[in-house]
């Protein structure tokens, strides 16, 4: 079995955990971290890159991670942007490399068991999911852009697809409330609370017409589990110890690297992402919004490229009709070469958008 090399960014405490779990993956060889990224890049026998440290730093080193042709395991979050996370995947896709969001938390014993528990039908139709999470979570905006989205990212396997949310609460006082409608009916709450304590402690509560189910995680997602859960049949409950997360995902990125089906995928990393943006714009509005869900493809990139350049160049006319005008008024030279310059910028973003018409019929064909 052919043996992959990982190269490590990041700090002492994130390389001693996936060291460990590296070592029990024989198909692995992860090296020690080097002090500059482009050393790392400029190594011909290195298969691909694990990416961490600081949280500013790593869509930076992400971007050129994929353009030097490297698969990446990217830790958590990598940026607070949606759009970068979207730049991200046609920077991958065009480079044909794996990219894989270091997210854990899904393929943890006690949480596959509580989605199992919810999607067979045990506990009835759901009706309220409720996750609590409490630590030194960030009080600013990562707040949402990191701990929340990993928290929305598993309660979507749950609950489906969000429609509508609210955010209330003060990221300054360490305290978020984000009430979510889901398109089965589901409605879900999380709660984030900062705390003095490092521990970083989730209870998840699901409610259903015919039972529920109360999952503990009392230090963090990588630590031991507790699973409560009541059906019509009675009260069961079971605890999950030691659930080696580093190992499972190492395990998972092996997959995307051999190109096979994994999880989680950058598509999650990218929805939960989104989410944690229309939270924001909850916070920031102090009401309710409709989340809308893009299509994500390179189609759909160019539509949103186009009607961004689309905008500012009606803005643009403006101005130079404006200009135009009032330098004929005066006599000014110039003003004819610059109406002649306005039509042929026109033409040639007009003829752009057909290549918006061509692509739509090539990927309804496909």
């Amino acid at each position: 079995m052919a043996t992959t090399t990982l190269a490590f960014v990041g700090g002492d405490s994130e390389w001693q955990s996936l060291a460990r779990a590296a070592a029990t993956e024989p198909t692995f060889r992860l090296l020690r971290p080097a002090a500059e990224l482009e050393d790392i890049l400029a190594q011909p026998g290195v298969d691909a890159v694990i990416l961490g440290g600081p949280h500013d730093e790593r869509a930076h080193k992400l971007r050129r991670i994929l353009q030097a042709g490297r698969s990446c395991l990217c830790l958590h979050p990598v940026d607070t942007s949606p759009i970068f996370y979207e730049e991200a995947a046609l920077l991958a896709a065009d480079a044909k490399v794996a990219l894989v969001p270091f997210l854990p938390g899904r393929l943890h014993p006690a949480w596959h068991r509580l989605v199992e528990l919810c999607e067979s039908g045990a506990i009835g139709s759901l009706r309220l999911a409720t996750i609590e999470r409490a630590g030194a979570l960030p009080r600013d905006r990562r707040m949402l852009g990191e701990s929340y989205a990993e928290v929305v990212d598993l309660l979507g396997l749950v609950i489906g697809d969000v429609s509508e949310l609210t955010t209330t609460g003060e990221l300054a006082g360490g305290r978020l409330v984000v009430q979510h409608r889901a398109t089965t009916g589901c409605a879900a709450e999380v709660r984030l609370n900062w705390s003095s304590s490092d521990a970083d402690r989730w209870r998840v509560a699901i409610d259903g017409e015919r039972g529920s189910v109360e999952l503990v995680f009392g230090a963090g997602l990588d630590g031991p589990a507790t699973l409560h859960w009541k059906t019509e049949s009675g009260t069961e409950s079971a605890e999950f110890a030691d659930p080696q997360l580093a190992g499972r995902m190492l395990a998972e990125f092996r997959r995307a690297l051999a190109g096979e089906p994994h999880r989680p995928t950058w598509s999650d990393a990218t929805r939960a992402v989104e989410l944690a943006d229309w939270a924001w714009y909850s916070l920031d509005r102090r009401r309710s919004v409709d989340v809308i869900h893009e299509e994500r493809s390179e189609l759909a990139s160019f539509k949103g490229r186009m009607t961004s350049l689309g905008c500012g160049l009606i803005w643009l006319t403006l101005v130079v009709v404006i200009f135009i005008a009032a330098g004929k008024g005066l006599g000014l030279p110039g003003t004819r070469a610059m109406a002649i310059g306005l039509v042929l910028v026109w033409l040639i973003f007009l003829g752009l958008q057909s290549l918006r018409w061509i692509l739509s019929n090539d990927y309804r064909g496909r």
